[in-house]
C-alpha cells in the first residue's frame, strides 16, 4: 500500500494541527488578556448581575482575535449557566433573524407564552412584510424571560443589508428590561452601538502566546 506523500504541514513544529483553531478545544487556553478584553469583561458582568443591556461592535481586520472574543464570551456564559447563542452570520438579514428565532423556541418543555409567540412568528417570516418595530418587541420579550441573554453573530460583514440587522438589534435592546448583551463582530466599524477595536499583539503579548 502506497503511503500518502501528503505532508502535515505542522509537524516541522512536533504539532499534529493548527494549535490556533479553536474549533473543538478550549479557546481560552491560547487567549491573551488585552486592553479591549477589560470592556468586554465588564459589560458581561453588567449584564449578568445588574441587567445591563449594551450592543458592542467587535472590529478588527482579519485574523486579530475577533472571532476569539465571541467564543469566550459564550464560553463565560454557560459557565454562569446562562442563555448564550452564537452564530456566523447568513447572506442576509433575514435568514439571520430566523435562525435566531428557531433557536430561542428550539424544543422547550415548558415554554412561555413569550417564545410560544415568537416561534409563531417566525413561521411567517419571509411570506409577508416584516415590521420590524413589533417583531423587536417580541424577540426582546422572549429574552426577558430567559435573561441574562448573550446574543453573539460573528463575520457581521458579510450580511448583504447588514444595517437592517443592527436597527433590529437596537430596537430589541430599547425594549428589553433584563440583561441582554448583543455583540458583532466585523472589519468594518459600525456606527449603533459602542465598540472596540482590537490591536495586534505587543511583543510582551506575543511572547506569553
Amino acid at each position: 500500500m502506497r503511503k500518502s506523500k501528503t505532508r502535515n504541514p505542522y509537524a516541522r513544529f512536533a504539532l499534529l494541527k493548527n494549535p490556533f483553531n479553536s474549533e473543538g478545544s478550549d479557546v481560552s487556553l491560547l487567549h491573551v488578556h488585552q486592553d479591549a478584553d477589560d470592556v468586554i469583561n465588564e459589560l458581561f458582568f453588567h449584564t449578568l448581575y445588574e441587567n445591563g443591556r449594551r450592543l458592542l461592535n467587535i472590529v478588527g481586520p482579519h485574523g486579530i482575535g475577533k472571532t476569539e472574543r465571541l467564543l469566550l464570551i459564550q464560553d463565560m456564559a454557560e459557565k454562569e449557566r446562562a442563555f448564550s447563542y452564537y452564530t456566523r452570520c447568513s447572506s442576509d438579514s433575514l435568514s439571520t433573524i430566523r435562525e435566531l428565532i428557531d433557536h430561542l423556541t428550539r424544543r422547550r418543555l415548558f415554554m412561555p407564552r413569550a417564545l410560544k409567540e415568537l416561534r409563531k412568528t417566525g413561521k411567517k417570516l419571509g411570506k409577508k412584510p416584516i415590521d420590524m418595530k413589533k417583531l423587536a418587541k417580541k424577540i426582546a420579550k422572549a429574552l426577558d424571560e430567559i435573561a441574562p441573554s448573550f446574543l453573539l453573530f460573528d463575520e457581521i460583514d458579510t450580511l448583504r443589508d447588514r444595517d437592517e440587522l443592527l436597527t433590529l438589534l437596537q430596537e430589541v435592546l430599547e425594549r428589553s428590561e433584563k440583561g441582554v448583551l448583543i455583540v458583532t463582530a466585523g472589519d468594518a466599524r459600525v456606527d449603533k452601538g459602542s465598540r472596540v477595536e482590537l490591536e495586534p499583539l505587543t511583543p510582551r503579548e506575543a511572547e506569553l502566546l
